[in-house]
């Protein structure tokens, strides 16, 4: 039996005497095998970060996916060499430089570039129609190109977009408070004026 322990955030070895201070996490395998996670405690929200982070993008990609194969029309799944490309543009990597770097999720959001497309589906369309493609990675790289360029503007109508939706949520709260104001100061006044109990009953 190991003397440590490892936290699967940071890989730090944590000797087992320690042990009790960690967050423990049990984890069920697809056969039933039973495993223990260990984390710090600071490291733990950190990793539950991650993971949100990661179901985030998930959803995003598939957004993406789903997006991409509505426009060309496609019911199979997307080249693997489109989606490498896509790939570097959403960590911010340029495989064709002399000397290049890995990076991770540097680059463009997958939501952006989605964005992207939807503004350049009449474009797309348009060289669909008008130029004779050999292949459907030959029709999606092209796409792709246009998409590129549009990703200045994707990004001008997201934080528009995103704007407009909080001057909405603020608006909304503001009339909100009004209404609740304004039912105070019915109901106030309501009661200041009503003087039929010092009439009597005649």
């Amino acid at each position: 039996m190991p003397s440590y322990v490892k936290c699967r955030f940071c890989e730090e070895h944590i000797p087992m005497s320690m042990k009790d201070t960690l967050v423990k996490e049990t984890k069920v395998s697809e056969s039933g095998r039973r495993s223990n996670w260990y984390y710090h405690q600071e490291c733990y929200p950190k990793e539950l970060d991650k993971r949100e982070f990661l179901r985030r993008e998930r959803e995003a990609k598939d957004r993406l996916n789903e997006t991409v194969k509505k426009i060309y029309n496609l019911k199979f799944d997307l080249p693997a060499r489109w989606w490498e490309i896509i790939s570097d543009l959403r960590e911010g990597t340029n495989r064709y430089q002399k000397f290049w770097k890995k990076r991770y999720k540097a680059g463009v959001p997958f939501d952006v570039i989605r964005e992207a497309y939807l503004l350049s589906v009449q474009d797309i369309e348009w060289a669909r129609m008008s130029k004779q493609f050999k292949t459907i990675e030959q029709e999606l790289r092209y796409g792709l190109a246009i998409v590129q360029s549009k990703i200045n503007d994707a990004y001008k109508k997201m934080k528009a977009r995103e704007q407009q939706e909080k001057i909405n949520q603020a608006n909304e709260k503001m009339i909100a408070e009004l209404q609740d104001d304004v039912e105070v100061e019915f109901k106030k006044t309501k009661r200041s004026d009503d003087y039929r109990h010092l009439l009597g009953d005649d």
